[in-house]
């Protein structure tokens, strides 16, 4: 693909291509040919990369590329979507087309492709800021909504071992993310004296939502065939508006004989650090940085202003900007699958 780009064309009149991919072994069996690291990203790359010398060359009818192929299926050479990467062919293939390619295959068209002059050149700087622009816009956004709207579950402390209670919360779990405003909690709870109620959630010493223990739970049954733990199952979205930032709740289990047995606290943090609850690298932290967008502008300046004999620097700080973009990207993608989270899911759809 690189070659493909990269090579100026011959003297004489010749229309470019590109495969999705190429593997021959069902059909040739051991004279196959196998071309490896086939990709929707990197099948991107090549066609824009191809479209863009086509357009500096031809003209009018002319301006033909040629894909192989849309269903080459024997060849796995094919453009229709499969159960391997879906429609990204098809997706890479429009992106393409109408200008609308990702960041990486700028990147790669500006380290690759024979850029004839400086106004070329700028263009395709001014496309890679703006998608600069466009994803510090999203990842400031999705910041801002996950620290006002989540909270992170620190820890949960077990408060005693009572041999006639047993006990499991499935949810919250600790190190996990939930929606400030409500909790889900739920789980199972059996005693071996008097069957189980409710479960009671405290704050502050005052009990703000009291869980029903009536839901199907055959598998503790399984374990643990003692009376009612056929039913023993909780679970309920606890609501926790116009709390304090940091909290404990309490969760304690009411008997019917009118006994209350404490078995949880659950220790909630407000808020969402993209560095430390995404794992960020320390040497990766400071690509987070709010400051982020400005030095990227100033390493894309810095590639407008070398010349063009200076290639080797140009492929430097193109690599360091790819990096710093890459982490930015990976953050953002933890984001937003924490936003899609069923525990926020309204504020993700409010988003």
């Amino acid at each position: 693909m690189i070659n493909s780009i990269a090579d100026r064309l011959p003297p004489y009149k010749v229309f470019l291509s590109v495969m999705t991919a190429w593997d021959n072994t069902a059909r040739r069996k051991r004279t196959a040919h196998a071309f490896l690291n086939s990709d929707p990203d990197f099948y991107e790359f090549w066609l824009r990369g191809v479209i863009e010398k086509t357009k500096q060359m031809y003209s009018g009818d002319e301006r033909l590329v040629f894909i192989n192929a849309w269903n080459e299926w024997a060849e796995g050479a094919h453009l229709e979507p499969d159960r391997k990467y879906g429609h990204s062919y098809l997706v890479a293939t429009r992106n393409a087309l109408y200008g609308s390619h990702s960041w990486k295959t700028i990147i790669n068209l500006l380290r690759h492709l024979p850029i004839e002059d400086s106004r070329q050149l700028q263009e395709y700087l001014d496309e890679l800021d703006s998608r600069i622009d466009a994803q510090n816009r999203s990842f400031a956004a999705m910041d801002k909504l996950l620290k006002e709207k989540t909270a992170k579950v620190l820890h949960i402390s077990r408060c005693q071992q009572d041999t006639e209670l047993l006990w499991q919360l499935d949810s919250p779990r600790p190190e996990t993310h939930v929606a400030f405003n409500s909790i889900c909690i739920e789980g199972w709870v059996i005693s071996k004296k008097s069957p189980p109620v409710a479960v009671e959630v405290i704050y502050n010493d005052r009990v703000i939502q009291q869980i029903s223990v009536d839901l199907h739970r055959p598998d503790v049954n399984e374990i643990y065939p003692l009376p009612g733990a056929e039913y023993s199952g909780f679970s309920a979205k606890v609501q926790l508006i116009g709390l304090a930032p940091k909290m404990e709740l309490l969760l304690q289990v009411v008997l019917q004989d009118k006994s209350h047995v404490l078995i949880e606290v659950v220790h909630l943090q407000p808020g969402y650090d993209a560095v430390q609850d995404l794992n960020i690298a320390p040497e990766e932290q400071g690509f987070l940085n709010y400051s982020q967008p400005d030095v990227c502008k100033t390493m894309i300046n810095a590639i407008e202003k070398f010349p063009a004999e200076s290639l080797n620097r140009q492929c430097q700080l193109l690599d360091e900007l790819a990096k710093r973009i890459e982490v930015k990207e990976q953050a953002h993608q933890a984001m937003l699958a924490l936003l899609k989270q069923q525990s926020i899911h309204d504020f993700y759809q409010q988003a």
